[in-house]
């Protein structure tokens, strides 16, 4: 008798909780560029716009026959820094998150953390010129990701200043629940 009621409220645990949303459509967003120089000091957080950019979502969902209204949301899948041409290394960088912010939103970490990578000292020597970011624990980008433009601010934090002046890519792309 009591392996039965253990076995009764394990399964009452099991199908009582939450399942995830399937992915209906993945939104990508690329060749977003940022500039670093080598005026940056490694003890300062720097704040490099990406203004005006368009996600194009409701192009892309009306391309795919999905309407709003079945969006339960949106959410970061992943994220991509690289350098096009892999002609210097990422290893300067501490730590990176990318903001995303609507219009009017400017000021420093603006908007709502959408991606984010910290990098410790053991592992930061050798990371080449590509790195993954990982998506950041948010409910629901709908609001920001379905507006026409937004602004997308880069979080920057360096061990020590870049070798050069370059630009740096990063592509995003997020789900749709």
């Amino acid at each position: 008798m009591k392996q039965l009621s253990l076995l009764l409220f394990v399964s009452f645990l099991f199908f009582s909780c939450k399942k995830e949303d399937p992915s209906l459509f993945t939104i990508p967003v690329t060749n977003l560029r940022f500039e670093v120089n080598p005026t940056m000091d490694a003890l300062e957080f720097y704040y490099p716009p990406i203004n005006n950019v368009k996600f194009n979502a409701m192009t892309l969902l009306n391309a795919q026959g999905i309407d709003t209204t079945n969006i339960n949301s949106i959410r970061p899948r992943t994220a991509r820094i690289y350098l096009p041409f892999a002609d210097h290394s990422l290893d300067f960088i501490q730590e990176i998150a990318v903001r995303i912010c609507l219009p009017g939103e400017l000021g420093p970490r603006c908007g709502t953390e959408a991606f984010w990578y910290e990098e410790n000292l053991e592992s930061q020597q050798g990371k080449g010129s590509s790195w993954g970011l990982f998506g950041s624990n948010v409910d629901d980008l709908t609001k920001q990701v379905l507006a026409e433009n937004v602004n997308i601010q880069i979080e920057l934090g360096t061990w020590f200043p870049p070798n050069g002046t370059f630009e740096i890519s990063l592509d995003l792309e997020f789900d749709v629940r």
